[in-house]
């Protein structure tokens, strides 16, 4: 992993959360919008991957309401 990826992804992960601090809990296509607004070459694949790292860490909540939409809501700061 480069330095740049490493720099794009976390940066990445601090919009989500700001993203999310505002207004709680988004849709995955909502999400995917606004970052895009910022990030015109942002990958699906990113987004994911910075999703996954903040999930983890116990930042965010994934959860799937239909087949193709995720609800993303922020449960805590550190």
């Amino acid at each position: 992993m480069s330095i740049r990826s490493m720099w794009k992804t976390s940066n990445m992960k601090d919009i989500i959360i700001e993203l999310l601090r505002r207004k709680k809990t988004m849709k995955d296509s909502e999400l995917l919008k606004a970052i895009k607004m910022m990030y015109k070459d942002v990958s699906s694949r990113e987004i994911n991957k910075a999703l996954m790292s903040l999930e983890l860490n116990g930042l965010i909540r994934v959860s799937r309401m239909k087949k193709t939409t995720r609800n993303i809501e922020f449960v805590s700061s550190l």
